[in-house]
């Protein structure tokens, strides 16, 4: 519910909270026991600090024309859809010639925020919130020494799907799709605004982790 939110109030500049009704909840600090307490400290006492994070601009590219457009909170997915067969996938980090290229079941540009989602499972790094960067997290590559790649947030990535048979799908947040054909070139990049969270000045991201598990 906080991602789809953040993603359609992103541009607003708004400082965002949430109560955690969920499993992990990495986004909503307060707990529903107590939650009161929690009020008290941070709207009368002001025991609060605010948490800027990026998010991500995406936009798909085909024959020259954008196809798709649209703002990500922790993830853009490009993974391979229908019948178990590898993608073929380039990526261009900014303005460097070099093109990575591999075999995978797709590949995830991630923020720092969305680095303990789909990133983790992956094999990718965990990283603290406030950091200014994008996590390129390859999925299951074939026959490749690929790591997980982190590049300073002013770079752009664009992951190109390449052969002429290849089914794949983009997925933003989990939440959102949008289908893919060979060729297609998908740009992610900082967005122009950031996500701002109110969080409790006793907030520990360390903490967290081994709270839930990571570490």
């Amino acid at each position: 519910t906080l991602l789809y939110v953040a993603r359609k109030f992103l541009h607003a500049d708004i400082l965002f909270m949430g109560i955690n009704f969920g499993r992990v909840g990495f986004l909503a600090e307060i707990c529903p026991d107590g939650w009161e307490a929690e009020f008290t400290e941070i709207f009368v006492k002001g025991n609060f600090f605010v948490s800027k994070r990026i998010a991500l601009n995406y936009k798909v590219e085909r024959d020259g024309s954008v196809v798709s457009s649209g703002c990500s909170i922790n993830d853009v997915v490009v993974c391979r859809d229908g019948l178990a067969r590898l993608l073929e996938i380039s990526i261009k980090i900014g303005k460097d010639k070099g093109l990575l290229n591999f075999r995978a079941d797709g590949v995830i540009i991630s923020s720092p925020n969305g680095s303990t989602g789909y990133c983790a499972a992956a094999g990718g790094s965990l990283i603290f919130p406030s950091l200014n960067v994008i996590e390129i997290c390859p999925i299951s590559p074939f026959l490749s020494r690929i790591k997980p790649l982190i590049v300073p947030d002013h770079m752009s990535v664009f992951v190109e799907i390449n052969g002429t048979y290849q089914d794949a799908f983009l997925t933003i947040d989990g939440q959102e799709g949008f289908k893919l054909s060979a060729g297609d070139r998908v740009e992610i990049s900082k967005h122009k605004h950031k996500l701002c969270f109110l969080m409790p000045k006793n907030t520990s991201y360390i903490s967290k982790l081994k709270e839930k598990g990571y570490i």
